[in-house]
């Protein structure tokens, strides 16, 4: 199947493939921290957002926001990811995180800080789409 945006081709060849397989393949693991740990120590985070079991009556997302301090908090968020039952959407986000307040607050000089988060995100992207393609 053919698609503008591969993301949504849920084959074997989805992104989401090569993202499992970044968080837990160990070289992989250890190419994603190092470039986490590039990122400001006080911004950088895990962000996990599930939908929700309408049929269970649960009124809100599942949503997980985790300090990113290194190798364990790809531990956490691995156990985090396999809590959540398999016909959920899941959305995980490895960023920094600016919170609406500061960005409304420091519109002139934020962007300077945006520059290297944007960088890093790139990176990881370029890792994941690589580790998706060799994925048979």
């Amino acid at each position: 199947m053919t698609h503008s945006s591969p993301e949504m081709v849920m084959d074997g060849r989805w992104h989401w493939q090569g993202f499992a397989r970044s968080l837990r393949t160990q070289h992989l693991r250890e190419k994603v921290n190092d470039l986490m740990l590039t990122l400001p120590e006080a911004r950088r985070t895990v962000w996990i957002r599930a939908s929700r079991d309408e049929g269970a009556g649960e009124l809100h997302s599942r949503e997980h926001i985790i300090p990113y301090a290194g190798l364990a908090s790809i531990d956490e968020t691995i156990g985090l990811i396999e809590a959540i039952p398999s016909d959920r959407w899941i959305n995980v986000m490895l960023a920094c995180r600016f919170p609406k307040e500061e960005c409304d607050s420091r519109q002139a000089d934020a962007v300077a800080d945006f520059r290297n988060p944007i960088i890093r995100a790139n990176e990881i992207r370029q890792l994941v789409a690589d580790e998706t393609q060799l994925i048979p």
